[in-house]
């Protein structure tokens, strides 16, 4: 024989202990769940935080690179230009030099006697520049041209090496 609730109201109490032991399993679950399930939203805002900040970080970097990239385009401007300025530069002065050759020639034409000191004529009168000596002696004796007027000095060559100086 198999024993068994007799009674209606046994097996509604069974019923209901086995119900609240269910309702509690299920209360615990339900915390436990709930504790995971906190404990996983907190890992997903740990995570978009950190993914804030990195993507935070990675405008900050674009923007330092874009800023890097846009000096360095104006520095390689600025080289250029500044390269094209010695380049007019150092044209001109190949011109300069050119010219006073040229003039140098001329005068070298109109040589003088080489141990003497003369006068040269009203042509070279002018303020124009005059060439460079080549050496240190010569250096000391050439005088610019804009003083002969201011101080009234005569304008005169020494010849050095068959070179001709203002003096």
């Amino acid at each position: 024989m198999i024993s068994g609730p007799s009674t209606p109201y046994e097996t509604l109490e069974e019923s209901n202990r086995t119900l609240t032991v269910d309702v509690a399993n299920l209360a615990s679950e339900k915390e436990e769940l709930n504790n995971k399930l906190k404990h996983i939203q907190q890992k997903l805002e740990k995570i978009k935080e950190e993914e804030k900040q990195m993507k935070s970080l990675t405008v900050s970097y674009e923007k330092q690179i874009q800023v890097e990239k846009t000096l360095k385009i104006q520095m390689i401007e600025e080289e250029s230009q500044v390269r094209l300025e010695m380049q007019m530069s150092l044209d001109s002065k190949d011109s300069d030099i050119e010219r006073l050759r040229s003039q140098l020639t001329s005068l070298s034409i109109h040589s003088l006697d080489t141990t003497s000191i003369s006068s040269i004529g009203n042509d070279l009168d002018s303020d124009e520049a005059y060439p460079a000596a080549e050496s240190g002696l010569e250096g000391w004796l050439s005088m610019p041209a804009k003083n002969t007027k201011r101080f009234g000095w005569d304008k005169k060559y020494v010849v050095v090496s068959s070179k001709k100086i203002l003096f």
